[in-house]
């Protein structure tokens, strides 16, 4: 993947984004490549690292892509299949530092085709950047947990990230 970029810079990172979006034409790419990518594209140039990684969370979860969540006449070019390592995408996406964090990582709590582990690093993340705006959301998520037993982890989760944002425990919101 360096050598791309060592070759021919500009066409190497746009090269770069497509495996890590999945839009290599007739080629199977791995979630692991993708990451891999994507690893190598935010020390080429974050930017575009974060509008790439912005695109597969807008338009991917856990089971693969949403057809309906491209842009208008966008065509996929390959079949980006499921993969249970999509929330690795979550914390690359995060250290880009994208200007749309915060709403990107709200639309994901805001998803239902998201597993559990994917809206727990998007919580930790939200909690992180101290998004006053998820704080609501998140409150839900701690009282409400997606998905069967056990929910402690993603309580967890929510609480770390409630105290990070709104300087309080949601401990209060289960009496």
């Amino acid at each position: 993947l360096r050598a791309i970029v060592a070759m021919d810079r500009d066409n190497g990172l746009e090269a770069l984004a497509q495996v890590v979006t999945g839009r290599i034409p007739n080629v199977k790419v791995t979630a692991r490549l993708r990451g891999m990518a994507a690893d190598q594209l935010m020390v080429e140039d974050m930017e575009r690292a974060g509008l790439a990684l912005r695109q597969v969370i807008r338009t991917e979860s856990v089971r693969g892509i949403n057809s309906q969540r491209l842009k208008p006449g966008e065509k996929v070019l390959m079949a980006r299949g499921a993969s249970n390592r999509f929330h690795n995408f979550v914390t690359r996406y995060a250290r880009t530092k994208d200007p749309e964090l915060d709403a990107t990582l709200r639309m994901v709590l805001d998803r239902e085709e998201h597993d559990r582990i994917t809206l727990q690093r998007s919580v930790e993340e939200l909690g992180k950047i101290r998004s006053k705006l998820a704080a609501p959301r998140i409150r839900e998520l701690f009282l409400h947990p997606p998905g069967g037993a056990p929910p402690q982890i993603i309580q967890r989760n929510c609480e770390n990230a409630h105290a990070q944002i709104e300087e309080t425990n949601l401990c209060g919101y289960q009496r």
